[in-house]
């Protein structure tokens, strides 16, 4: 099942969420529609491309949305300035990887991959945030 993310960072909400008949979900299920608020005041699109993004989760310090996407042909995790929404890929692996958290100290993302045939969870270091 498509797992929806609803993560606060005090002022600010990052959410993504799978819409019926999206080919590229696990599910086509839409998640409960009173968790799916697209009248929120301030709304606004940071990844603007065409490519599937999501499972997004906020940095500890609130600076920086991990996320997943498949802009560069596979689902890799990505890092986004949430002040300038500048973009750096933080994997490369062959098979498509999901759901990245933080650590505790934002020097490392956790993400489930099945890069050796099995779903396993990695972690890579991505600097001090």
């Amino acid at each position: 099942m498509q797992s929806r993310t609803w993560q606060t960072n005090i002022m600010f909400l990052a959410f993504s969420f799978a819409a019926a008949g999206y080919s590229n979900t696990d599910s086509a299920e839409l998640p409960d529609p009173s968790l799916v608020r697209t009248e929120i005041a301030g709304e606004k699109n940071l990844s603007r491309n065409p490519a599937a993004d999501r499972d997004t989760a906020w940095s500890p310090d609130g600076k920086t949305i991990a996320f997943v996407s498949d802009r560069d042909g596979n689902f890799e995790v990505y890092l986004m300035n949430v002040d300038d929404t500048s973009l750096k890929r933080v994997t490369a692996t062959p098979d498509r990887v999901r759901t990245p958290s933080w650590s505790p100290d934002g020097k490392a993302i956790a993400f489930s991959s099945q890069k050796d045939g099995n779903l396993e969870v990695y972690t890579v270091e991505v600097g001090s945030k």
